[in-house]
C-alpha cells in the first residue's frame, strides 16, 4: 500500500522504488521530495497525533532480534510500516547502546543531515505507540531505568494491573519476553519466590508490582498512558442487555407438571438394593446357574423379572423391585466386591450352591425344616424351570382321590405291607393230590 501524498504540485514529486517488508514484491510509490517533506520534529510538540502512516521506519540490523520483533509488532499495530531501504526511511531506530561508528555513519546520510529523517532509540517508538503523541528527543535521551532487560510479567490476577505494568516497563526500555527467556520476572505481591527464590532460579530477579512502580517513580499508571490507537482498534464489549420481561401467565394456563422421577411408573423408578434383594439374587443365580459361566447373560435376568417363566406372583414379587438390567449390573459390579454389609455376592452364591438350593429358592436345610421333599433339579446354564405347585393344592387333590371308591380299592393303606396273592396251582398237581387221598383210604 503506497503512502499518502502530502504535497500538491507534480513538479515536487519524485518516484522511488521501495521494497516491501517481506521482500517479495517491488512496488513503485510516490514520495514527497526532501524540500517539501514535513520533518519528524514537527510532530514532537506534545499535542499532535503522530502520523504513523506517513513515517516509514527503518530498524538497524544491530538491534537485538527479540527487540526488533517487538518493534515490528508495535509499529504494525499502530498502522506504520517497516522498510528495508534506508533512503526511504523517515525514522531510523538504533540500539539503546549503539556503537559510535554506526552513529557516525548514519549522521552522514543526506536525509539525516537535512533533518528529513531522525535517529531514535527503541523506547521512543514504544512511548509514541502507547501515548499516541511523539515525545521530544531531548526528553527521550534521558537514562533508562530498565534498559534492555528481558522481563516477564506473570499472571497477577488483575488484567488491568498487568497491562499497566507492561506498558510502564516498555516505556523504560524493558523487553517483554516469555518466562523461559527472561532475566527478571514480576510476580504477585504475596508470591513465595519474592521472599525465598528457589535454587533453580538464582540467576533471575523477582519483583512485585509495587516494587516496579516505586523503582520507576510511578504511583500507578493511569488510563491516559494507553494509546488512542489501541483503544480505537480494540472493540469494547457491549453492556449486557436485560432480557425482555415475559408476560405473567395466569394460573389456568400454567401446565401441571410433575418431575420425571415422580411421574414415572413405580416399576421404572430407581430403588437402592437392600440386603434382602441381594439374598434373593444370590439364591436365584445359585439355582438357575450353578456354574459361574453364563451368570452375566441378559436372558438370565430377563427370566428373573418375569420373561416367559410362569411362577406364582406372591412368592416372586421381590423380582419386580428392579429391572432386569438393574439386577444384571448389580451382579457385575459387586460380583467380587464387598458391599456395605461386607458381603461378597460371589461367596454368597457359592454358599447357596453348596447348600442345595432348589427351584423354590430353598436350601436343603430349609426344606427339611418345612417338611418338604427335596427337589434337586439339575439344569443347564442360563435358564430356570418353573416351580412346582404349592403343597396345599397337591394334598387336596390326593385327599379327593383317596375318598373316591376307585381310590379306596386301588390305594393301600399307609404303613401296611402289601401281601402277595397265592399263585394258582396247576391241574396236574391237583390230580396227584386226589389220587393220594383215595389210596390212603
Amino acid at each position: 500500500m503506497p503512502w499518502p501524498r502530502v504535497f500538491a504540485r507534480e513538479e515536487d514529486e519524485v518516484r522511488l522504488a521501495d521494497t516491501t517488508v517481506d521482500g517479495a514484491n517491488e512496488t513503485t510509490v510516490i514520495l514527497p521530495s526532501p524540500q517539501t517533506r514535513q520533518y519528524v520534529e514537527d510532530y514532537t510538540d506534545g499535542t499532535t497525533l503522530f502520523p504513523w502512516q506517513d513515517m516509514p521506519i527503518f530498524i538497524v540490523s544491530t538491534v537485538d532480534s527479540d527487540l526488533k520483533k517487538l518493534l515490528k509488532m508495535r509499529i504494525t499495530a499502530a498502522g506504520g510500516k517497516v522498510v528495508r531501504r534506508l533512503d526511504n526511511a523517515r525514522i531510523i531506530v538504533i540500539p539503546h547502546d549503539p556503537e559510535a561508528s554506526v552513529v557516525n555513519a548514519l549522521r552522514e546520510i543526506k536525509s539525516v543531515q537535512d533533518s528529513s529523517a531522525s535517529i531514535v532509540k527503541p523506547h521512543w517508538v514504544f512511548r509514541t505507540f502507547f501515548d499516541g503523541i511523539a515525545e521530544d528527543f531531548e526528553t527521550s535521551s534521558l537514562p533508562l531505568k530498565w534498559k534492555n532487560l528481558a522481563t516477564a510479567v506473570a499472571d497477577l490476577g488483575d488484567d488491568e494491573l498487568r497491562l499497566d505494568l507492561m506498558i510502564a516497563l516498555e516505556r523504560e526500555g524493558a523487553v517483554l519476553v516469555p518466562f523461559d527467556d527472561c532475566k527478571a520476572c514480576v510476580l504477585p505481591s504475596r508470591h513465595a519466590y519474592l521472599q525465598e527464590p528457589p535454587a533453580a532460579y538464582e540467576h533471575l530477579r523477582f519483583f512485585s508490582p509495587e516494587t516496579v512502580f516505586e523503582y520507576l517513580g510511578i504511583r500507578r499508571p493511569i488510563k491516559q498512558m494507553r494509546p488512542e490507537l489501541v483503544r480505537r482498534r480494540v472493540p469494547q464489549p457491549a453492556p449486557p442487555q436485560p432480557a425482555p420481561a415475559q408476560p405473567a401467565r395466569t394460573p389456568s394456563r400454567q401446565p401441571d407438571r410433575t418431575p420425571a422421577r415422580q411421574s414415572a411408573p413405580a416399576a421404572h423408578r430407581r430403588q437402592e438394593f437392600s440386603t434382602e434383594d441381594r439374598d434373593y439374587l444370590a439364591r436365584y443365580i445359585a439355582n438357575a446357574c450353578p456354574d459361574e459361566r453364563g451368570r452375566t447373560s441378559k436372558n438370565l435376568y430377563v427370566n428373573l423379572v418375569g420373561g416367559t417363566v410362569q411362577r406364582p406372583t406372591d412368592s416372586w414379587e421381590w423380582a419386580t423391585r428392579h429391572p432386569a438390567e438393574g439386577w444384571r449390573q448389580h451382579y457385575r459390579t459387586y460380583k467380587r466386591k464387598p458391599w456395605r454389609d461386607d458381603t461378597v455376592l460371589h461367596d454368597l452364591i457359592e454358599h447357596y450352591v453348596e447348600a442345595g438350593i432348589d427351584s423354590n429358592l430353598h436350601t436343603e436345610e430349609e426344606r427339611r425344616h418345612l417338611g418338604k421333599k427335596a427337589n434337586y433339579n439339575h439344569r443347564g446354564r442360563g435358564g430356570a424351570s418353573s416351580p412346582s405347585s404349592p403343597a396345599s393344592t397337591l394334598k387336596q387333590k390326593r385327599r379327593r382321590w383317596l375318598d373316591s371308591e376307585d381310590g379306596m380299592r386301588r390305594q393301600p393303606r399307609r404303613g401296611t405291607k402289601k401281601k402277595s396273592r397265592p399263585q394258582p396251582t396247576s391241574s396236574s398237581a391237583s390230580d396227584d393230590e386226589f389220587i393220594d387221598e383215595q389210596l390212603s383210604d
